[in-house]
């Protein structure tokens, strides 16, 4: 960067897909992945071992539309792939948080503004305790 105190970071456009199809592909992806790694696909998360047409190639010979999947709308009544696994946080709170973003409205910090209502806390028996808080 020409600038000095300005530093440039980005993200492998490469590196993304194979993330969005990992995120949002569900048990369909498992094939793949196994054939990916049969191919190969060992140390991919070291950029000098990341090769996609691996990955491509091993999404082609189990079937798999990896474009598809990485780039389509989901609809908000459909089940995530990751559904069956309870991360804390209810699916209510996950679909309105997708309308805010989709309205570019973002959500408070609730350690500082209150809860917004995510059921992590209640769900995981957390306590939120700010620096200087009694409490901690």
């Amino acid at each position: 960067m020409p600038r000095k105190g300005v530093d440039l970071h980005w993200h492998d456009a490469e590196i993304s897909f194979l993330e969005g199809v990992m995120a949002r592909g569900g048990r369909e992806v498992a094939e793949a992945i196994e054939a990916a790694w049969r191919a190969g696909a060992v140390f991919d998360a070291w950029t000098e071992q990341f090769r996609l047409q691996r990955w491509l190639d091993a999404f082609e010979a189990t079937g798999i539309d990896a474009m598809a999947i990485a780039t389509r709308e989901r609809e908000t009544s459909e089940p995530l792939p990751w559904a069956h696994i309870s991360a804390g946080v209810a699916p209510g709170y996950l679909v309105r948080e997708r309308q805010r973003a989709s309205a570019g409205e973002t959500t408070p910090d609730c350690s500082f503004s209150g809860c917004t209502g995510c059921d992590v806390c209640d769900d995981l028996a957390v306590q939120i305790v700010l620096a200087g808080d009694s409490r901690g």
